[in-house]
């Protein structure tokens, strides 16, 4: 039987135990800077392999929890196939968790794990009561039937629970499409000295192949493919589903950032244009109005853009999808079928998802 590669995402609120229960599952600590030592908080996005069977290969994206760093959260749950929410026995829903859970849904994420971390902190009627607020929280969400694992980190209590949970899941889960024309959002961009570039990213579809030529959106570099590593291990191809890092040929770090995407064929619209059906959020804390500058995230990619209404000037609250078109600052790399998260710059909210 052929191996098989799922990227799972470890989100929620900052200080829930998403990096502790990484490192627990998979013993890499994935807070590498000095900075997120220091504050002991997570601040770019950490990864780390799981070979959690046989032939069943994980990569797992820990995603900061602050409420500040929710563009690393979105570009590193943008490429996963399930996510475990992780949520602290000793504070139970908080706003990031809403807001994580928000933006989820609104990525099409179907596959959901609530992980009940810091379980040694709480006695057993405490632990009851938080179980009942997350439920509660969960009801009218696609992840309303969600399995429940209750872990802790540090002393490893739940752990193989936890494990054997996450291959039940994954046998739901549809492996990504490795005969599709290869994609490779760019979330990482690095030099190594001697090495020369590379990128970093979860392949959201088809196949790499060492000495392959290749194409690096939305500027139409061309470049070669040198060198493939997957988890720090040089592989001959990398596959969908799998977090690569590739070493380029034919072009300077200075030219690459978050958000381009490496493809090998001419398949992929890069457009200042997109004509979307806009799903709002519930509660809007002011209204959405006509030309109203927003970010809209797509892939791994952050833009600046407005917002133009067809049929009316602006949306207080509404359940229906509104079509509109956003006109970005800059170009994007998109294909029919992705989806987009909209947030407004001031106030700072999720206002939305395209489509």
């Amino acid at each position: 039987m052929d191996d098989t590669y799922f990227t799972i995402g470890m989100a929620g609120h900052i200080d829930h135990g998403k990096t502790t229960l990484t490192k627990a599952l998979s013993n890499v600590d994935t807070d590498r800077l000095k900075e997120e030592k220091e504050r002991s908080i997570s601040i770019e996005l950490g990864y780390a392999p799981l070979q959690i069977a046989a032939g069943v290969n994980l990569s797992i994206v820990d995603v900061p929890g602050h409420e500040r760093f929710i563009r690393q959260m979105i570009a590193g749950v943008a490429g996963i196939d399930l996510v475990v929410l992780v949520i602290a026995a000793d504070e139970g829903v908080m706003p990031q968790t809403k807001e994580h859970l928000e933006i989820l849904e609104f990525l099409g994420v179907e596959h959901c794990i609530v992980a009940i971390s810091k379980i040694d902190r709480v006695d057993d009627e405490l632990l009851e009561l938080v179980t009942e607020d997350i439920k509660e929280g969960l009801a009218g969400t696609i992840f309303h039937e969600a399995p429940f694992v209750y872990v802790d980190g540090v002393s490893g209590k739940g752990i193989d629970n936890l494990k054997q949970t996450l291959l039940s899941e994954l046998e739901s889960v549809e492996s990504r499409d490795a005969y599709g024309s290869f994609r490779l959002p760019v979330d990482q961009v690095f030099t190594v000295q001697g090495q020369g570039t590379i990128v970093r990213g979860t392949i959201y579809e088809g196949v790499v192949q060492k000495g392959s030529h290749l194409r690096l959106l939305p500027n139409d570099y061309k470049v070669r493919a040198r060198q493939i590593q997957v988890h720090h291990k040089d592989q001959e191809q990398a596959l969908a589903g799998q977090r690569t890092a590739v070493n380029l040929g034919g072009i300077a770090r200075e030219d690459i950032s978050r958000g381009d995407v490496l493809v090998a064929s001419d398949h992929f619209l890069v457009t200042e244009k997109i004509d979307v059906s806009l799903r709002f959020v519930d509660e809007l804390t002011t209204p959405v109005k006509q030309r109203m500058p927003v970010k809209i995230h797509v892939g791994t990619s952050e833009v600046m853009g407005r917002i133009v209404f067809f049929d009316r000037n602006e949306v207080n609250k509404t359940s229906e999808e509104v079509l509109c078109q956003i006109q970005l600052n800059e170009e994007v790399v998109v294909r029919r079928g992705d989806r987009f998260i909209l947030r407004r710059p001031t106030p700072i909210e999720t206002i939305g998802e395209a489509g």
